[in-house]
């Protein structure tokens, strides 16, 4: 039979130097997650504002093409903008020529062009 020798177990715990290393090492990771948290939120943000300045911009275009003249189109522009959004409208010297720049706090989110008689592109059809 083996006989078991009694052995000193080690049962002191955590020293305080070894605490806070571990507590600076969690803070210093804890740090860098909340960091990379917040500018992927800021970059979703972006995303659906620029997403929304887009329908906004293919709405006004929209109206323009089943509008019956320009005349027409800009007495009835009253456009339902969310937010901050801004609708700048301009109009080329052929007066078929539209151009939407879509505009948040100062910054452009979308521009959009249609010319009346031109069908509008789509990017799958060859």
């Amino acid at each position: 039979m083996f006989i078991r020798r009694n052995q000193k177990l080690n049962k002191r715990g955590f020293s305080l130097m070894e605490s806070v290393l571990a507590l600076a090492v969690i803070s210093i990771s804890s740090v860098g997650i909340l960091s990379l948290v917040l500018s992927a939120q800021r970059a979703t943000i972006n995303a659906a504002q620029k997403q929304q300045a887009q329908l906004y911009a293919m709405d006004i275009i929209n109206c323009y093409r089943v509008s019956n003249s320009t005349e027409t189109f800009q007495q009835n522009m009253a456009w339902a903008l969310d937010g901050d959004y801004e609708a700048n409208l301009e109009f080329l010297e052929d007066k078929k020529t539209l151009t939407v720049t879509i505009v948040k706090d100062g910054k452009t989110l979308a521009e959009a062009e249609f010319t009346k008689g031109v069908p509008l592109t789509n990017e799958e059809t060859p």
